[in-house]
């Protein structure tokens, strides 16, 4: 009887099988005992999105939102309104069962194992063979390990960095793809489609872009009236369940920094690197077999491999980064690679289940030949903080510094240096870490005071990023940059490097506070320590249009003049500095989505040192002027004054949108039944 069992079921016990080879494969790369220790993940950007991930958890969440004002990074910023949030959400959700450190670890662990498994389902719904389809799902490995690149997404290497998103976006779009294929056709599954296509969406706007241009394929058919139809159906309802997030995403993007830019690829081994090369000639023959033999289920991957091709070419123009695009040229020629196999199995050979077999471990030896990084990388990210070899120092900065949003900002110096804390962005950590608030962060696109951010960066560090073309960068110079740090409300200053360290104890406005080696911490005598003070000089009106570049260039040498950017004023005012020559008493208090403020200076414009969005509103209906370099001002009406981050317009109707969404969602079967119930 057994062995009846296993001869019927013998192709999905070798799929099942393969399946815990693969996973098997992929943690032997993978410290497992890591995954689960108690530790904070580091590594490249991962380290970084520890504190999104935390503020949703412990304060969004407890907000009943997703989206609001986070004070941390950048002079404050809305957090995952310009960012994909259901990766945070995962980790947030289960942090609650489980420690959010391993919580962490998991999200990325599950971003990297998906694929393989999303593959063979994706290829199973477009009718393949499961035997195909299993190939196809080990045919991902190669994929998966390849290490020619680290920022492009989707690869190992990448999730190490910090796409984890990405990598979950793609194999969300595997599946949405496949059902889409099938479900089309048979006029089934809408609901769970639009459901499916906007989990794509909150995950990655790359991978969104990618599956409704590649879903546009689906509509060339005979029956294009029906199939136009659903496939307008599922977007739309999609939209709809997306609108709070997406339509303020797109109102507000003019409150956003562009990070658009032609990525330098030195040769074409970058995109196709040695380890894809023998299923790159296996594609080769599946192209040609299909256009043999008209195989549009090819075809389909094909044009999205067209698509993808021309994102590629023209992203820079749209304003996104090009080299987003190509993980799904290299992915689904790994898939089609699997395709020629088609023809082994039609023949009658004894033993074919065995090839699924052979060739997971062929493609396992081919594999393990180029394989170098992944392992320490792997090492490195899930060791954590925790396991540096100065996590006592690095710990014991965070804790002097301890604190809240209510108090002055931390700059920390850009080195190379940091990364011996697990990572270069160590310190962007701080609002995790520390509570405290300090300059640069993540997310540079999610707001415009990244600019004047990363300047004062290179005014303040020996070695610079400089990560926003064309907007140009300096070289250090504490004097200037200090000027800088006292308009960001800065009281402390980390310094790693000889060079800054000697230049601060030289300077008569800083003061060593602590010690640690390698770090030293200043603390910037000369501050005001408040986040909301009375400008040296008179405001001066300009206009509004291209605001962000004239705020940058200004910033440079005029930081110190309140320059207001109003749709009111048309032509630009020569700048004069002229002495307000107001001394008030003010008392303020920041919190997360709320600053407070008292004065005795009514109808004098005061200065809120915290990035401008137009969520910002006053309670006693002062304007919110929008000042440089990308700040608030305000000209009180009253002695107490209340700002917080609300709704406008905007999120109310596009919230609207949303619940029609899920209405439609929920009223979608009856209508459907009733519908063919009057037809009948």
């Amino acid at each position: 009887m057994i062995r009846n069992f296993l001869q019927k079921n013998k192709d999905d016990l070798v799929i099942i099988a393969i399946f815990l080879l693969i996973f098997l494969f992929v943690v032997t790369y993978i410290p497992l005992d890591l995954i689960f220790t108690k530790t904070t993940i580091t590594g490249g950007d991962t380290a970084a999105h520890n504190y999104p991930a935390r503020y949703l958890q412990d304060y969004l969440l407890g907000q009943g939102k997703i989206i609001g004002w986070a004070q941390g990074w950048y002079g404050g910023f809305p957090m995952f309104q310009f960012y994909f949030p259901l990766s945070f959400l995962l980790i947030a959700l289960l942090g609650y069962l489980i420690p959010f450190q391993i919580a962490f670890k998991l999200v990325t662990l599950l971003a990297i194992i998906a694929i393989p498994f999303c593959a063979f389902f994706f290829l199973r719904f477009l009718k393949f063979s499961k035997q195909i389809s299993i190939i196809g799902a080990v045919f991902t490995l190669p994929f998966l390990f390849m290490e020619a690149n680290f920022a492009w997404g989707g690869n190992i290497l990448s999730t190490f960095a910090g796409e984890f998103s990405y990598a979950l976006g793609i194999a969300l779009s595997l599946i949405y793809l496949g059902l889409l294929y099938d479900n089309i056709q048979t006029q089934k599954g809408l609901i769970r489609n639009a459901i499916l296509l906007a989990a794509i969406g909150f995950t990655h706007v790359y991978t969104l872009l990618w599956v409704v241009t590649t879903s546009v394929f689906l509509l060339i058919s005979s029956d294009y009236k029906k199939r136009f139809a659903y496939w307008f159906q599922v977007n739309a309802i999609a939209f709809f369940l997306l609108s709070f997030w997406i339509i303020p995403l797109i109102y507000h993007l003019g409150f956003t920094t562009a990070f658009s830019f032609e990525w330098v690829i030195g040769n074409w081994q970058e995109v196709f690197p040695k380890i894809l090369w023998p299923f790159l000639a296996f594609a080769a023959i599946g192209v040609a077999q299909s256009i043999a033999h008209k195989e549009k289920r090819i075809f389909y991957l094909l044009f999205s491999i067209a698509i993808s091709t021309v994102f590629y070419f023209f992203a820079v123009d749209i304003g996104v980064v090009d080299i987003r695009f190509l993980p799904f040229i290299q992915l689904f020629l790994l898939l089609i690679a699997a395709y020629p196999f088609t023809a082994v199995y039609k023949t009658k050979l004894r033993g074919l289940w065995l090839i699924p077999i052979v060739i997971l471990l062929l493609t396992v030896l081919w594999v393990q030949v180029h394989v170098d990084r992944i392992p320490d990388w792997a090492k490195w990210n899930y060791q954590g903080f925790e396991n540096r070899r100065v996590w006592d120092q690095y710990s014991s900065v965070n804790d002097f510094l301890k604190g809240s949003e209510n108090d002055p900002r931390v700059v920390y110096e850009h080195s190379p240096k940091h990364n011996i804390a697990g990572t270069i962005r160590a310190f962007e950590l701080l609002p995790f870490f520390s509570g405290r608030s300090t300059l640069e962060g993540l997310y540079l696109q999610s707001t415009p005071t990244s600019p004047a951010v990363f300047y004062i960066q290179s005014e303040i560090s020996t070695t610079t990023s400089c990560p926003l073309p064309p907007r140009k960068c300096t070289f250090f110079n504490l004097k200037s940059g200090t000027e800088h740090l006292k308009l960001f409300n800065v009281k402390h200053f980390i310094a790693v490097s000889d060079t800054v360290k000697n230049a601060l104890r030289n300077h008569s406005e800083y003061e060593l506070v602590f010690e640690n080696d390698p770090y030293e911490v200043y603390e910037l005598i000369t501050n005001e320590n408040s986040y909301v003070t009375i400008p040296k000089y008179k405001p001066i009106y300009f206009p509004i249009r291209n605001w962000q570049d004239r705020s940058y260039e200004l910033f440079k040498d005029y930081y110190d003049v309140p320059i207001i950017f109003d749709e009111s004023v048309k032509e630009e005012p020569e700048i004069n500095r002229e002495i307000l020559n107001r001394t008030c008493n003010i008392k303020s208090t920041v919190r997360q989505e709320e600053v407070l403020f008292t004065t005795d200076c009514v109808g004098v414009p005061h200065l809120i040192k915290i990035s401008y969005f137009p969520r910002w509103k006053s309670e006693g209906g002062e304007k919110i002027h929008l000042v440089s370099p990308s700040f608030m001002l305000v000209y009180p009406e009253k002695e107490q004054v209340r700002l917080y981050f609300g709704r406008t317009w905007v999120e109310n109707s596009s919230l609207i949108l949303s619940v029609i969404g899920w209405i439609l969602i929920f009223a979608y079967r009856p209508i459907i039944k009733r519908a063919q119930r009057l037809r009948k």
